[in-house]
């Protein structure tokens, strides 16, 4: 899902979260309360949550309007049921963003490339994703991780991706659509959506087999 960081593209996106969900997780968010609220309606007591919150102070002097301010330290607050303390962290989720930003130029800032409409933007991260997850080998699994999770049984080629745009079967399993994309204009703002979503890479977990999810501050984007 493609959204602003504001309580609409919260609901949405924690929404379409807990229907996806078939046992108890961990969840970790950054401060924004809007995830709160979301978390709270839509996974009620169901849940382990937890906030690790970051502290800014003043931009470094020279640095005010481009250089980002300095990091004072975090605290991490539970919030819903009994989070592992041990596992409160957003790392996954920074990696991912790292990884989107070297990955597409759309997202680098201080620049002109970035997306125009929100449709080419949805493309663009559907196409990212698409590749990420069918056809980029991931060291720490020696496959994608559409292997891993058993949803394709072989290393998509950049030919296995494009006949997606015709509708036609490729990547060992069933039609997708690659840039099936729907804009909708809500209260908070212009929402983007891509349809046929896949999994993206697989989460963390503890020794107790729970899952463990993060969002955090970053590009204007969840991806589920």
């Amino acid at each position: 899902m493609i959204g602003s960081r504001d309580a609409n593209a919260a609901y949405r996106f924690i929404g379409d979260l807990a229907a996806r969900l078939a046992t108890r997780v961990q969840v970790i968010t950054d401060g924004l309360k809007a995830y709160l609220n979301a978390i709270e309606d839509a996974l009620g007591t169901d849940v382990d949550y937890a906030m690790r919150i970051e502290i800014y102070g003043e931009p470094t002097k020279g640095q005010k309007r481009y250089g980002p301010a300095d990091c004072l330290g975090c605290k991490k607050e539970s919030q819903i049921g009994n989070p592992d303390p041990k596992h409160i962290s957003t790392s996954y989720v920074v990696g991912q963003n790292l990884t989107m930003r070297m990955s597409m130029r759309r997202f680098t800032r201080l620049t002109n490339g970035f997306s125009k409409k929100v449709a080419n933007h949805a493309s663009a991260i559907a196409l990212h994703f698409r590749y990420y997850n069918f056809g980029r080998k991931h060291q720490t699994l020696k496959m994608s991780p559409a292997m891993a999770s058993g949803i394709t049984t072989k290393l998509w080629s950049i030919a296995d991706i494009v006949a997606l745009i015709g509708g036609q079967p490729g990547g060992g399993g069933g039609q997708h659509q690659l840039f099936a994309v729907t804009a909708e204009v809500g209260e908070a703002g212009l929402i983007g959506q891509e349809a046929g979503r896949v999994a993206t890479g697989l989460a963390g977990g503890d020794e107790q087999g729970r899952g463990v999810l993060s969002d955090d501050r970053g590009p204007a984007f969840a991806m589920s």
